[in-house]
């Protein structure tokens, strides 16, 4: 069953965070939580959508969160050219992400973590890795 009103009162901790995973048909994982921010209450997760790896990033407030279907929490899904833009050769992402972490004061681990992102995401194309969702689960839990 999914879950149910994902709004300001909802924890945010990585397990609660990756209980949300409607709908269920076509959401596998998430797997591991790639940064959140407990300030601004929103989280963004590694996940598969339709069986492909992609990006989730929902928000927590008022009663249900955002996105929602019927007071069922759901993600919202990184656009196609976002996921290419992050796995691109021209793209040094780690700097990106520490300009952006930096600006914006977010939790340093997002760093550490964006090698296996652009691994999950299907940089295989480039590097010639390629990493599953249980797998980036795994690994993200090394950081912990």
């Amino acid at each position: 069953m999914g879950v149910r009103n994902a709004g300001e009162d909802y924890p945010l901790d990585d397990d609660s965070i990756l209980k949300i995973n409607s709908p269920q048909k076509h959401v596998g994982g998430p797997y591991a939580v790639v940064t959140k921010s407990v300030e601004s209450r929103f989280a963004i997760v590694a996940m598969d959508w339709y069986k492909k790896p992609t990006l989730g990033i929902r928000w927590f407030y008022g009663n249900c969160g955002y996105p929602n279907t019927r007071g069922y929490s759901t993600w919202l899904m990184a656009p196609e050219f976002v996921k290419k833009y992050l796995v691109s050769e021209d793209v040094n992402l780690t700097q990106l992400i520490e300009d952006f972490l930096t600006k914006n004061r977010l939790i340093d681990d997002f760093l550490k973590k964006s090698q296996l992102i652009k691994d999950f995401l299907g940089r295989e194309e480039i590097t010639g890795k390629k990493i599953t969702g249980e797998e980036l689960k795994r690994r993200f839990k090394e950081f912990s």
